[in-house]
């Protein structure tokens, strides 16, 4: 009972914390920190990883995205080749369904500022480029380049280290989530999730602290109570990914509120 207490604390620290942190940019490009910009793909088998785009956003922002696929998890980063920093972004997201992309673009509080979907050709991406916090609906014109940035791959993080505070939202009054996790020994870790949907309505999916056992680097559960509310939780190194097994969770939650999503990772 202890722990489950300290969890619920934690997790309210958590989202006011993140809420507070969040920036309140409204045009795609804002970075003040200077940074070099991507290197040239010289190094064959890091090239052969990665796909990397240049084009623009509304026919006048000059972007630089790259990625990595594994599964159906894609993780890279964008850049804004107009600004004076061109700091790269982290972006994270899903290869859909009909192999159109969805990619949400993350500042480090988890905020956030963009989101990307499109379905990429050989040689082109195009698609949009929406922002939660105004609105803002950009069209996005890619093409295929031979330049990368110098990065990590994705590596999932070993079985017994997943503890974390993980965090996501759609800008303050958007979306918002945070999934706690928290080591008890034997590949058995303490997890609650909390969602609510945007303002003012705040509809609430949660799932109360519980214990499981990790298989790997991610655990598959089952809300209790219910024949067939089940969800799979992957860990990777940054963020975690919560994806439903049997379709939504209909009349289990409140009104629109669901725990799925990519949750990054704050400590």
């Amino acid at each position: 009972m202890l722990m489950k207490h300290l969890l619920y604390s934690a997790f309210l620290l958590l989202c006011f914390s993140c809420t507070n942190t969040a920036t309140t940019r409204q045009e795609p490009g804002h970075s003040d920190t200077a940074i070099s910009i991507a290197s040239p793909g010289s190094a064959a088998g890091q090239a052969k990883s990665r796909i990397c785009w240049r084009g623009t956003l509304d026919s006048k922002i000059d972007i630089l995205l790259q990625y990595q696929i594994a599964g159906e998890i894609v993780e890279g980063e964008l850049i804004y080749l107009n600004t004076r920093a061109k700091k790269p972004i982290k972006i994270i997201g899903t290869v859909e369904e009909d192999q159109s992309l969805h990619l949400l673009e993350f500042e480090p509080s988890g905020n956030i500022t963009g989101i990307l979907t499109g379905t990429p050709t050989a040689s082109v991406f195009e698609g949009s480029w929406f922002s939660p916090l105004t609105r803002k609906d950009l069209p996005m014109q890619l093409r295929k380049v031979d330049t990368f940035i110098a990065t990590q791959s994705i590596t999932t993080l070993p079985a017994n280290n997943p503890e974390g505070d993980y965090y996501y939202q759609y800008s303050e009054e958007g979306t918002q989530g945070a999934l706690l996790v928290r080591s008890v020994g034997n590949s058995r870790i303490l997890f609650e999730i909390a969602s609510v949907t945007d303002a003012p309505a705040r509809n609430i999916a949660d799932v109360s602290p519980d214990t499981v056992t990790l298989q790997g680097n991610s655990f598959i559960y089952t809300i209790p109570e219910t024949d067939d509310c089940t969800f799979k939780v992957i860990f990777y190194r940054d963020f975690a990914y919560i994806k439903y097994t049997n379709g939504y969770c209909n009349g289990v939650f409140g009104h629109n509120a669901s725990v799925d999503g990519i949750f990054y990772k704050q400590r």
